[in-house]
């Protein structure tokens, strides 16, 4: 999929995906999400919305169309494996 909001962590995960409308919408709140939880949250709008993120990408409920695990399934993504490089980029960026 060709978009220029594609999170680099995104990448090579959705390479070659029909870029329809409902996926590029999906790629773009995947993309927000891993953007919010890699900025260091000011404020209290900031430290909310990272919280609402970090559960949002914590949970495996399927009841919301726009759900975690939905998203990446509408992606063709392992949930589990974009998780795990999802916290390992947020690692490495809260250590430097």
């Amino acid at each position: 999929m060709k978009t220029t909001t594609s999170h680099p962590i995104l990448a090579d995960l959705v390479a070659g995906t029909s870029p329809t409308p409902e996926r590029r919408l999906m790629l773009a709140v995947l993309d927000d999400a891993i953007r919010v939880l890699e900025t260091q949250p000011y404020g209290s709008r900031a430290r909310r919305l990272r919280a609402e993120t970090d559960r949002w990408l914590a949970a495996d409920e399927r009841e919301w169309p726009y759900s975690y695990v939905n998203v990446c399934d509408g992606l063709g993504i392992d949930p589990a494996r974009l998780r795990t490089r999802v916290d390992a980029a947020c690692a490495l960026r809260s250590a430097a």
